[in-house]
């Protein structure tokens, strides 16, 4: 029985690691400090408030209780400190499958260093990781099972950190980022498994194309990697007019390395910018499942709400003349 449960165990926590040990969001390109935290402040102007609501596998049928469909939720904050070319962030991640829960709260701290044409960035985030398994909803074998019966829930939190580069200007952003830097283990409580939560690295860029005065086109792609046996690749095309309404497409693929799956999410994006400034912001993205198990076929939907404030303008030397004496 302690090898079956080992065995369960096992189970759960390779998936945690490898397919569901960082969230996934379809609207990466509006949620980047989550990623890199060299993006903490990246925009001077505006103090920002990001939070998505994420869905999966919609309509997915269960062989019994809910089936462990993820739902995931992420707030996120940046705030640009324009006084010392410098930027601030956090982000709060809850992340539920099935049995497990994950809760990722990081503090992010990025250094803009102003280039000719745009800004480069150096950023560093640092905080708590926790996963959290709930015995009570396993089915054992045997229902008094004394390594399953009675244990409730089992919570480790561990310190965890990330860094990321980031360069950006009005046309074009491109950046690339390693969370989970030193890899803290977890065992759940127990000492029958220990696993590790593995690095996962993850390269980002986008273009901005003006169309017209009032229609920009802005294509961008994520890849994110594990650099052993997990590899996701995305590739999006995003239209704006009048920097009201948003419409755009996705495609997505996840595979083991070394294989080639072909596409398996066809994604519709939807945005919409409010307020005489644009500042509130909601959006949608609709995931299709096309090349999967059948019962996996479904869809997935994810939620954007979005706000932003101006920020504190770098403050200004003013240089005061009297006739008979100079102040700076």
């Amino acid at each position: 029985m302690k090898r079956l449960f080992a065995t369960t165990l096992l189970t759960i926590s390779s998936l945690v690691a490898l397919a569901q040990q960082d969230a996934q969001f379809s609207q990466y390109m509006f949620n980047q400090l989550y990623l890199n935290p060299a993006t903490a402040g990246v925009d001077p102007r505006f103090t920002q408030f990001n939070l998505l609501y994420r869905r999966q596998w919609v309509g997915y049928t269960p062989t019994f209780d809910d089936g462990g469909a993820p739902v995931s939720t992420v707030f996120s904050y940046s705030m640009p400190l324009n006084s010392v070319n410098s930027g601030i962030g956090l982000h709060f991640l809850n992340d539920v499958l099935g049995p497990t829960s994950i809760n990722d709260l990081k503090f992010s701290y990025a250094y803009h260093i102003p280039t000719k044409r745009g800004r480069f960035s150096l950023g560093v985030s640092g905080g708590f990781y926790n996963s959290t398994i709930d015995f009570n909803r396993f089915r054992a074998n045997d229902p008094n099972d004394p390594l399953i019966s009675g244990r409730g829930r089992e919570s480790q939190w561990t310190p965890d950190f990330g860094l990321g580069v980031y360069y950006s200007s009005k046309k074009f952003f491109l950046g690339l980022s390693n969370n989970h830097l030193l890899q803290p283990t977890l065992n759940y409580g127990t000492e029958i498994v220990s696993n590790r939560l593995e690095g996962n690295y993850t390269l980002l860029g986008g273009l901005n194309f003006d169309l017209s005065p009032s229609l920009t086109l802005s294509p961008s792609g994520i890849v994110k990697t594990n650099l052993r046996n997990v590899t996701s690749f995305e590739g999006s095309a995003v239209l704006s007019y009048q920097q009201k309404f948003v419409v755009g497409l996705s495609f997505r693929d996840i595979a083991p390395s070394g294989t080639n799956s072909g596409v398996n999410d066809a994604i519709l994006l939807l945005g919409l910018n409010l307020l005489k400034d644009n500042s509130l912001s909601i959006g949608y993205a609709g995931d299709l499942r096309l090349n999967s198990q059948a019962a996996l076929a479904t869809t997935s939907h994810e939620l954007r709400l979005a706000y932003r404030i101006p920020a504190a303008a770098k403050p200004r030397r003013y240089i005061i003349r009297t006739p008979r004496f100079r102040f700076e």
